[in-house]
């Protein structure tokens, strides 16, 4: 029972911690403005249509990538100082990208 609780905790903690980051990414230039194209990836067999085992298999593989780049150490637990590092180290990913669209767009850095 513990243990379905540790996972279900951590799975919302990935999929608040990935629609934080989906926030303050602006969607892709002339691409899909709605969920960054998620119908089209999302939708295995390519009918138009996202079934419920489509979008479970699709976030599940996107929790599965989310986890890989908080597990620091790679042990298949997240601690606090893990977490913590892990969204620093995102925080300043997100602004290097964004300073590199102003650069492009303004053409001088920041």
């Amino acid at each position: 029972m513990n243990k379905f609780f540790a996972v279900s905790a951590g799975a919302a903690l990935l999929l608040v911690l990935q629609g934080t980051a989906w926030a303050e990414e602006p969607p892709p230039p002339g691409g899909e403005k709605e969920h960054h194209g998620m119908m089209e990836k999302a939708d295995a067999n390519k009918d138009g249509k996202v079934s419920y085992d489509e979008f479970k298999a699709f976030h599940e593989t996107k929790m599965q990538e989310h986890f890989k780049k908080e597990d620091l150490n790679g042990d298949g637990f997240l601690d606090k100082d893990e977490v913590k590092k892990a969204r620093e180290m995102h925080r300043k990913e997100r602004k290097e990208r964004r300073e590199e669209r102003r650069e492009k767009r303004d053409g001088k850095p920041e």
